[in-house]
C-alpha cells in the first residue's frame, strides 16, 4: 500500500498548502480519504480523477470536505458512473447534499460497518469531535493503516489501532498550547496512543498552519521514537 498526503492542515491551509486529504493506493485501487481544500488539483499528479475507486469521509467539516463539490463537478465531465462515497449520517444537511449529488453514490457509515473495496477491508471507530466522526482501519491482509480522522481522546482509538503498521494521527497541538477541552489531540497524546496500541510507525497530521513543527515532533518522539510529521506531496510505502 502507498499513502500520499494531499493536504495536512486544519482548519485552513497556509500559502501553498492543503487541508486534510490523503490518497491510499494498493495495486490499481485508489481511495481518497477525506477531500479537503486542494485535493482535486493534487490528486491528479498520482491518479486520474475518473480512476478513483471510492471517497471515504472521516467527518463532514469543511477542512475535510471542501473540495467535494469541485470533485463532483469534475466527475460530471470525466466519469459516467457515480463515485462511491462513504460518510457519516451527520450533520444531516451535509450528508443529504452528498446524497443528492448525481456524481456520487453515497453510503452512510457507522462504527459497526465493515466495507470491502477491491481487496481492502475497512472498519470504523467513532471518535470524540464536535460532529460525528469516524477513524478508519484499512488493511489488505498484510499491511494496515489506521487514520484517526479528528480525535480528542486517545483511549477511543487504542483497540482500532492495535498492531497497525502506520497510524496517521491528528496532532494539532503541543501540550503547552493545547486549549482546554480541545477537539484535537496534542503530539504527546498521539505518541502515547501509538505506544499503547503497539503500532510500528506514527505519522502526525492535521497541523495548524502556525504550528512549530520542531516542537511538535520533539514532543512526540520523546514518547514514541518512530514518529514523523507527514509531508504534503510525499508518497510513503506502508509495508
Amino acid at each position: 500500500m502507498r499513502l500520499t498526503c494531499l493536504g495536512r492542515y486544519g482548519p485552513y491551509p497556509p500559502v501553498g498548502g492543503g487541508t486534510s486529504a490523503y490518497l491510499l493506493q494498493s495495486g490499481e485501487t485508489a481511495l481518497l480519504l477525506d477531500c479537503g481544500a486542494g485535493a482535486v488539483a493534487r490528486v491528479q499528479a498520482y491518479t486520474q480523477l475518473d480512476r478513483l475507486d471510492a471517497l471515504l469521509f472521516s467527518h463532514l467539516h469543511d477542512d475535510h470536505m471542501g473540495d467535494s463539490r469541485v470533485l463532483a463537478y469534475a466527475l460530471a465531465v470525466l466519469r459516467a458512473e457515480p463515485l462511491p462515497v462513504y460518510c457519516p449520517c451527520e450533520p444531516r444537511a451535509r450528508t443529504e447534499e452528498l446524497q443528492k449529488t448525481q456524481q456520487f453514490k453515497t453510503v452512510v457509515i457507522n462504527e459497526e460497518d465493515t466495507i470491502t473495496i477491491n481487496g481492502l477491508t475497512i472498519t470504523f471507530c467513532r471518535t470524540q469531535h464536535p460532529v460525528l466522526c469516524y477513524a478508519m482501519r484499512i488493511t489488505d491482509g498484510k499491511t494496515t493503516l489506521v487514520y484517526s480522522g479528528d480525535i480528542a481522546r486517545p483511549d477511543e482509538l487504542i483497540a482500532l489501532a492495535a498492531g497497525a503498521d502506520v497510524l496517521l494521527c491528528d496532532a494539532a497541538f503541543t501540550r503547552a498550547n493545547q486549549p482546554a477541552n480541545a477537539p484535537h489531540m496534542c503530539a504527546q497524546q498521539a505518541a502515547g496512543l501509538a505506544g499503547q496500541a503497539g503500532v510500528k510507525r506514527l505519522l502526525l497530521t492535521h497541523l495548524h498552519p502556525k504550528t512549530d513543527e520542531e516542537s511538535l515532533l520533539n514532543e512526540a518522539k520523546a514518547v514514541f521514537i518512530n514518529t514523523a510529521i507527514i509531508k504534503e506531496n510525499d508518497t510513503l510505502v506502508l509495508s
